[in-house]
């Protein structure tokens, strides 16, 4: 898939695991959708919590990482 991908880029990895396979929604939720934004220059998130409305999916993943990429002027 990514044919010019090396190891040596990664610096670091992380297994997360969750009790459960998608968001709790709770009342007022579009209110708690955590930002894209991080402490550290250039990282951004990307996570199901920020799919909402949308229930888990890969295309909707794919729908909000390519909008992520064009606001940042990366797309």
């Amino acid at each position: 898939m990514f044919p010019h991908f090396s190891s040596d880029w990664v610096l670091r990895a992380t297994v997360w695991r969750s009790k459960y396979s998608q968001p709790i929604v709770e009342k007022n939720y579009s209110q708690l959708i955590p930002d894209h934004s991080t402490e550290i220059e250039n990282l951004f998130i990307n996570t199901m919590a920020q799919i909402y409305p949308e229930d888990r999916g890969t295309n909707y993943a794919i729908r909000e990482g390519r909008s992520l990429a064009l606001k940042l002027g990366n797309g």
